[in-house]
């Protein structure tokens, strides 16, 4: 379905720009142009962009329990669970 598909990719895309803006938040590599004012912020704009991707992925995440438990097209997946948690000898 189009919702398993676009869940997919905005995961990915959300798991690529958290690594990345992670990757910053530990070890700052980029300084902003020095200023006697406080004005540029990069860390929080980083941190920023971190959270904000981090609760898209949150709902990604949420959004594709959903599809499992009430879209048609997971109905083999959900049996394919039970089937497992049920074996038959």
């Amino acid at each position: 379905s189009i919702g398993l598909r676009l869940t997919h990719w905005v995961r990915a895309f959300a798991i690529v720009v958290l690594v990345i803006t992670g990757y910053y938040l530990s070890y700052v590599f980029q300084n902003p142009i020095s200023n006697g004012e406080p004005v540029n912020f990069m860390q929080a704009k980083y941190r920023m962009v971190h959270q904000a991707v981090g609760f898209v992925l949150i709902a990604c995440v949420i959004f594709k329990v959903y599809l499992f438990f009430f879209d048609r097209i997971s109905r083999k997946e959900r049996i394919s669970i039970v089937d497992a948690l049920n074996p038959k000898l």
